[in-house]
């Protein structure tokens, strides 16, 4: 066993490089790991998603329009501005997540926390030659950071 092999067993990290693996989501081709597909795209797609969703724009130059827009000015009670913030998080959505498409985002007050907004994302993603449908909960918390549930 080659010692790149070992150790990415080790730490359980994929032996195959970043071309590899972009290429093989590209032709749906399963590379080894966890044999769910579904299940490892969809934790992917969540994971891009935090990252995005987290990131304000304006902070990488080579992609300026990267994340979201600073949420700290918004006066987050206003129904007009969890509108704005969800057609936010739909853009970002359609830019920087190429892998699901017909984006729906939508809002809910948080029954438990008024520190906390719901967001239902509803989406499309191809898996295996066929379209399955996804649906994310996203909490905005006091904090202004972004979390799965």
């Amino acid at each position: 066993m080659n010692d790149r092999h070992h150790i990415s067993q080790k730490f359980g990290r994929s032996s195959d490089s970043l071309f590899e693996r972009i290429q093989a989501d590209d032709q749906e081709i399963h590379l080894g790991g966890s044999p769910d597909v579904l299940s490892a795209k969809l934790r992917s797609i969540k994971k891009n998603l935090v990252n995005v969703l987290n990131s304000r724009s304006g902070g990488a130059p080579s992609a300026p329009l990267y994340g979201l827009g600073d949420l700290n000015d918004a006066n987050v009670g206003s129904s007009d501005m969890l509108r704005q913030i969800a057609n936010e998080i739909t853009k970002a959505i359609q830019l920087y997540e190429p892998r699901v498409e017909n984006v729906r985002v939508h809002f809910e007050r948080s029954g438990n926390d008024e520190l906390e907004l719901m967001f239902h994302i509803s989406a499309q993603t191809r898996i295996e030659h066929k379209d399955e449908h996804l649906t994310i909960d996203l909490v905005l918390m006091g904090n202004r950071g972004f979390e799965i549930r």
